[in-house]
């Protein structure tokens, strides 16, 4: 079985990952603010809460949780909604 690593999961664009990549025999390694109800009891699915704003407080965690897990892929999804304008007008910092 290949195994997938997926941030962002708690709805939406991550949510829909990992239904899609459950569904092609993947276990998949999830972290989000949230766990998705949909697959609380899905024997392929694998959850940390986590809120990615902290980096500073996940780095032990996520050792733990992933351990010495082989990925065939990786897709960092997380992320925060800030400004909606056009490029020019986005600041690149905080």
């Amino acid at each position: 079985m290949k195994n997938i690593f997926i941030t962002g999961v708690s709805s939406g664009i991550g949510n829909a990952l990992i239904i899609e990549f459950i569904n092609q025999d993947y276990k998949v390694y999830a972290i989000g603010q949230n766990v998705p109800e949909n697959l609380k009891t899905n024997k392929n699915f694998f959850f940390m809460k986590c809120d990615l704003s902290n980096l500073n407080k996940i780095d032990y965690k996520l050792k733990d949780f992933i351990n010495d897990t082989k990925f065939e892929l990786t897709i960092l999804n997380a992320g925060v909604l800030g400004d909606i304008d056009t490029l020019n007008n986005i600041s690149t910092t905080h």
